[in-house]
């Protein structure tokens, strides 16, 4: 019999392909509610089924739909009943793309049942947030999904940010 030989490579490659079919397996949903799938990648990663707890840490990277975050670590909160995602915390150089809002923080927390993302920065690092119209800084930030909405917070300093509102030019006769 001939011995098959798989380079390590390769074996990577398919290790990988496992882990994230069994990640997606442990995102399941019910019958009741559609499918969304997050795709993440990591240098380390742990997924306890029990608890619900899916932890990324070193380059984490979580994909839904378009919208992306990029941290340190991210821990996933999932409810073990339902399957469905509770909370999601990114630490440490969060770089994350929201419905076409870029931001950027020390700390994000997703409340996924309140559709609420909260935003930590420092005084001296804000957390930001761009819509390439908009952009706002400060030590906290709360984003409300449903109202496209969001609060800026500062306990010491301030809040600061940039808004641009196209006008419309008036005609020359006007302007006399």
């Amino acid at each position: 019999m001939n011995d098959i030989k798989i380079s390590p490579s390769r074996i990577k490659s398919i290790a990988i392909v496992i882990f994230m079919l069994l990640c997606v397996f442990a995102f399941g949903d019910t019958a009741n509610t559609k499918k969304v799938t997050y795709v993440f990648s990591a240098k380390e990663s742990s997924i306890a089924n029990k608890s619900g707890i899916v932890t990324l840490k070193g380059e984490a990277k979580v994909r839904k739909n378009g919208d992306y975050i990029n941290a340190d670590q991210i821990i996933i909160y999932k409810d073990v009943k339902t399957g469905e995602i509770i909370k999601m915390e990114a630490i440490g150089n969060v770089d994350m793309d929201e419905g076409g809002k870029k931001s950027t923080c020390k700390k994000a927390t997703f409340f996924e049942t309140e559709e609420r993302i909260e935003m930590e920065g420092t005084e001296d690092a804000p957390a930001v947030v761009d819509d390439g119209k908009n952009k706002l800084m400060a030590p906290v930030i709360i984003y409300f999904r449903k109202e496209d909405r969001l609060e800026a917070k500062a306990e010491k300093g301030l809040v600061n940010g940039q808004i641009i509102i196209e006008e419309k030019e008036k005609p020359a006769e006007e302007n006399k």
